[in-house]
């Protein structure tokens, strides 16, 4: 599966690409796309790598938290409901010390989840960041490069232009 070829070759992507490019959290499909329009999806496919990475590795661990505070809920709602029977009446309420002690465990997940959550919003955040300057960069260094070719061209003539700013 190459999707960049496949968009550059003008042809319908294929299902299976078509699954990975909505299972990214990035919008893959539209960078890739002018990756294509300006050939330069070598360049491009390096830099989303890691970012898509790093993306894959935040909701992960969001959809973690999300899903141990849930459980949290779910004891807490559990214990709150069993708490008026008396003990060993029925046999949900006779595992209530197993409940609290479960209690402590998805806690002390949310608490470690918390930290790295944090810590891989920031690697992202420094990730996307980083991507972002690089390709200010690269914008500004085509600006002046074709504005030096203008200038070039209309005062030397495009064939020396082209000589002079390696473009033959």
């Amino acid at each position: 599966m190459n999707v960049s070829v496949t968009m550059g070759s003008r042809t319908r992507i294929t299902p299976e690409e078509e699954a990975f490019l909505k299972s990214t959290p990035l919008s893959v499909g539209l960078i890739l796309k002018n990756a294509t329009a300006t050939n330069t999806e070598g360049e491009v496919i390096g830099k989303l790598a890691e970012l898509t990475a790093r993306a894959y590795g935040y909701y992960m661990l969001l959809d973690l938290f999300g899903r141990a505070v849930q459980l949290q809920e779910m004891a807490r709602t559990i214990l709150s409901s069993q708490k008026g029977n008396k003990a060993g009446a029925s046999p949900e309420s006779c595992q209530l010390a197993l409940l609290g002690e479960g209690m402590q465990h998805i806690r002390t997940l949310e608490e470690k989840t918390l930290q790295l959550l944090s810590v891989a919003q920031q690697s992202y955040a420094n990730a996307a960041a980083e991507i972002n300057a690089v390709e200010m960069i690269v914008q500004n260094m085509k600006k002046f490069d074709d504005t030096v070719f203008a200038e070039l061209a209309d005062r030397f003539g495009k064939g020396i232009a082209m000589r002079a700013t390696g473009r033959i």
